[in-house]
């Protein structure tokens, strides 16, 4: 098994959850918090590319704001910091689902949710609430290349491109896979048997 196949063991990639807010008839604001949308933690930090997902399921009739808060810690060594996202569902624009992408550096990633509305719809009301992570970038892929590539040099059976010596019969020559022609000699082709 590959020594990075161990990572997926700690990941919690995306999910989507229900938030219900049960309104009162008092005037008063009422939050609910999803549980964990989202973790990740990588070895070291690099770029996540976070999706979230806004699906109001709001009953006919209802005229509240809806506010929406991804809280997203991220953590990067011995350091962490929370920054939140918010997103306004309001009547005037139909209660339309939100889609938005957002990068982020870090090392560990986690995400929750808060929806919260002033009471006194005295209605329940549905929100969709989406959060999902992938690395947008592997800062030590390349490193890890490098290091593939590095001893393959002295390899036995290992061949590099080399320069082509265009027709002279001791260098490497077109269609043998031993050289590389810039500017290869002219095909010349030949009849075969009667």
């Amino acid at each position: 098994m590959s020594r990075f196949g161990t990572a997926t063991d700690t990941l919690r990639w995306g999910d989507c959850q229900n938030v219900t807010l049960v309104n009162s008839a008092l005037a008063h604001v009422v939050t609910m918090q999803s549980k964990q949308l989202a973790q990740a933690r990588w070895r070291w930090p690099l770029l996540w590319g976070m999706r979230v997902s806004i699906e109001p399921q709001i009953a006919a009739g209802e005229t509240l704001t809806f506010t929406v808060t991804f809280q997203v810690t991220i953590g990067s060594g011995q350091n962490t910091a929370t920054v939140s996202f918010v997103y306004l569902l309001t009547a005037a624009n139909g209660y339309a689902p939100i889609t938005d992408f957002q990068q982020l550096p870090a090392q560990d990633i986690q995400v929750t949710c808060t929806v919260s509305s002033p009471g006194g719809s005295g209605l329940t009301d549905n929100i969709r609430v989406g959060a999902f992570l992938a690395p947008v970038t592997e800062p030590h892929a390349m490193t890890h290349v490098y290091e593939m590539m590095s001893g393959e040099a002295d390899a036995p059976g290992a061949r590099w491109m080399t320069e082509h010596h265009g027709s002279d019969p001791d260098g490497p020559q077109p269609g043998t896979g031993q050289g590389f022609p810039i500017n290869p000699d002219p095909l010349h082709y030949q009849r075969r048997g009667p």
